[in-house]
């Protein structure tokens, strides 16, 4: 199920919830991906702990706001957030930075399938439009009807004239809080696949 509440989308599947809303600067910040929550849980998240960074941005209230000390659905290089970008776009002059900021959304029923790829089929799809410059990104949320996840795809568009070369496009990439984890995984190889893996 998806809803979307006060800016907040709330996916859930039966075993958890993925939950990010767009601030008032209009970049969708990631809030949760875990056990299901409630959406009420997540107003007004954002908090800058006095803390001062050379990339802190101030509005023209005079709030800071630090792109460091959230974390971003989509990182793209030179804005002033560090993380690994997840995009990143090269523009005909050289520019390789993309203030991707959010335009509007759709929600339907069934996933639009993306032209000459392979995809899930069926599922709950939320669309996430972003824009910067001449490039539109539609984020895609799936929730699949027949196993409890999510798959996430983006598209990438250039509406211009000028040439957009894309030098990285990762369909998902999520960042965690600076916190220690333990990474699970299957690797393995011929005949040895889904071998239990911890880091």
């Amino acid at each position: 199920m998806i809803t979307h509440q006060n800016g907040v989308f709330h996916i859930q599947t039966e075993s958890y919830s993925y939950l990010f809303k767009i601030d008032d600067y209009g970049i969708p910040e990631h809030l949760h991906f875990g056990m299901p929550v409630g959406t009420d849980l997540y107003y007004g998240t954002y908090d800058d702990k006095g803390r001062i960074h050379p990339a802190v941005r101030v509005d023209e209230k005079g709030t800071k706001y630090d792109l460091c000390t959230i974390c971003q659905e989509v990182n793209t290089p030179y804005g002033g957030d560090y993380y690994e970008p997840s995009l990143v776009l090269c523009y005909a002059n050289g520019n390789r930075r993309s203030d991707l900021l959010y335009t509007g959304h759709e929600i339907f029923a069934e996933k639009p399938m993306p032209e000459g790829l392979p995809g899930i089929r069926k599922g709950e799809t939320l669309a996430v439009y972003l824009a910067a410059k001449d490039v539109k990104v539609t984020l895609f949320y799936t929730v699949s009807d027949t196993t409890a996840t999510i798959i996430r795809s983006m598209k990438v568009e250039n509406l211009g004239k000028e040439p957009v070369r894309v030098e990285r496009a990762y369909s998902y990439s999520v960042e965690l809080p600076n916190k220690p984890f333990k990474a699970v995984y299957l690797s393995g190889a011929t005949a040895i696949e889904t071998q239990w893996s911890e880091a």
